[in-house]
């Protein structure tokens, strides 16, 4: 709505002479300056008064009076903001009895470009590609062109190659290692001016294969016992997907899985390796040399027992029972020492017999030392079982003292008497 300012007019009578009303000689132009620029309003009429320039926030829906400069015929508004952009301006020429406004013209303010978003640094392996995002606000809307340092940032040159070379996200695919240390910026532009945002390091690396490695269990395995092996490798970019292993240690690598169960059929120093490979296709392979030591050896079983039950005499002993309960296939030597032996050396080998096929041990009974046996008497018994601990017992004849017994276990390679396993 036009405000419009109101005159009285005094009519003398039917002689008077017509009244000139204002008539638009020149209406003013839209004007389009940059922020912190001044715009210039020209308008001219005839047959006025006065001038009034007013001023519209809301599209034209409501006018006010410009306060500084509005009532000459050029109005200037100095030091634009950005936020005047769309002001619509009019100048109103007053006559004698009425008030005639101009035609409407509109203020666009430009803004130069201001960068918003920064785009950060990249860090990668060959082959990955890099992205690089940057935005900015202006008026009118700046357009984007990304550019590239290849001598750390002392030059730029326009990016004509990658995608996106002209938008707010530049994509620099397959990255190489010549490319480690490149610098990106977008430029903006419009008609107010450029602005360029900070430099983007692009880092490139050699990619990190896996790193392989694996444990044992247990970790000092016998011949022949079960040995699990057990995959710890890492990998901090890419799940691993493939794992081999070589247990003859001849770089002969055969596929399995993280966890592979085995044996070793022979003691000593195996070198295993492990292959594993990652999503990407690269590979490591770890070597370690596993102690493998003979089976040691276990207690017969069932393990033998020695009886010897005897009555003391003014000489020595009475032996009255001599038995050795003993495992099938076990053989059992005696000896005795001393004056008086009735048998120096006497060896049985324990044999299934056919009325007790199904036993595991049988009672060999020893009559021959049955009898009455000097002090000074030792009788040592061993029974034994290739590649078993065997069983050990002394027995030492005493005058006017308890005999002396010693139990023992018998070494199954050097058949002397040992401490026995404790389990």
């Amino acid at each position: 709505m036009v405000a419009l300012l109101a005159f009285a007019v005094l009519v003398a009578g039917p002689a008077a002479s017509a009244i000139a009303e204002p008539e638009i000689t020149h209406q003013p132009n839209d004007q389009t300056v940059t922020v912190g620029g001044t715009a210039v309003f020209e308008a001219s009429a005839t047959s006025w008064n006065a001038v009034q320039w007013q001023v519209s926030t809301d599209g034209g829906n409501s006018w006010v009076p410009v306060t500084v400069g509005g009532t000459a015929d050029v109005l200037r508004v100095e030091n634009v903001s950005a936020a005047e952009n769309g002001y619509e301006y009019q100048a109103v020429f007053v006559g004698e009895e009425v008030a005639v406004p101009s035609q409407v013209a509109r203020l666009t303010v430009r803004v130069p470009p201001v960068v918003t978003t920064q785009p950060v640094n990249q860090a990668l392996t060959v082959g990955e590609n890099a992205t690089f995002t940057a935005a900015a606000s202006g008026r009118p809307t700046p357009t984007t062109q990304w550019q590239v340092s290849t001598n750390g940032g002392a030059t730029f040159a326009n990016d004509t190659t990658d995608s996106g070379n002209t938008t707010g996200r530049l994509t620099v695919p397959g990255t190489s290692t010549t490319e480690n240390g490149y610098r990106y910026r977008a430029v903006f532009k419009n008609v107010a001016g450029s602005a360029p945002s900070t430099p983007a390091t692009l880092t490139v690396s050699s990619p990190i294969p896996p790193a392989a490695s694996f444990a044992w269990f247990p970790p000092a395995p016998f011949v022949g016992e079960p040995v699990s092996l057990a995959s710890n490798s890492t990998d901090p970019i890419s799940p691993l997907t493939a794992f081999a292993w070589d247990l003859a240690g001849n770089g002969s690598l055969v596929g399995g899985g993280p966890v592979l169960s085995t044996w070793f059929s022979s003691p000593g120093a195996h070198l295993v390796r492990l292959r594993v490979t990652d999503s990407r296709g690269l590979s490591s392979i770890a070597a370690e040399t596993i102690a493998v030591t003979p089976a040691p050896p276990i207690l017969l079983q069932p393990f033998p027992v020695v009886r010897l039950v005897g009555l003391d005499t003014s000489s020595g002993v009475q032996l009255i029972v001599f038995t050795v309960l003993a495992p099938v296939n076990a053989r059992i030597t005696v000896t005795c020492r001393g004056h008086g032996c009735p048998s120096k050396l006497e060896k049985r080998l324990v044999a299934s017999r056919r009325h007790k096929r199904k036993a595991a041990s049988l009672l060999i009974a020893f009559p021959r030392f049955e009898r009455s046996l000097r002090a000074g008497i030792t009788l040592e018994v061993r029974v034994s079982k290739p590649d078993r601990i065997g069983k050990y017992t002394k027995f030492v004849i005493r005058r006017g003292k308890v005999p002396t017994r010693v139990d023992a276990c018998l070494n199954p390679v050097t058949s002397r008497p040992m401490p026995c396993p404790s389990s």
